[in-house]
């Protein structure tokens, strides 16, 4: 989520606390990185149920679930990196 933020503030944008914030931060991050991540956003809302059903019915998330939503993650947080530092200023002092 803290990488979605990331892409929403470099955009000029925030979701503020509200039901299903979570699931519009992915679809308001996947708008906004060029490129087509359907894939990926996928794989990060199958987590984020995941997560819920673990984390609300005290159930187990299977090892493998675990893995690809790791992998997603990184993969997510470099797609944030490049599409954050596309978009800052050069703050790097001249001679």
């Amino acid at each position: 989520m803290a990488a979605c933020d990331a892409v929403l503030s470099a955009n000029g944008r925030r979701v503020v606390g509200s039901d299903g914030g979570h699931l519009l931060r992915l679809q308001q991050a996947e708008t906004l990185l060029r490129g087509d991540h359907r894939r990926l956003f996928a794989t990060l809302e199958d987590s984020r149920a995941s997560r819920n059903t673990a984390s609300y019915a005290a159930a187990f998330v299977p090892a493998d679930d675990v893995e690809s939503s790791r992998i997603a993650v990184a993969e997510l947080v470099a797609l944030v990196a490049v599409h954050v530092d596309a978009g800052s200023p050069d703050w790097t002092l001249g001679d």
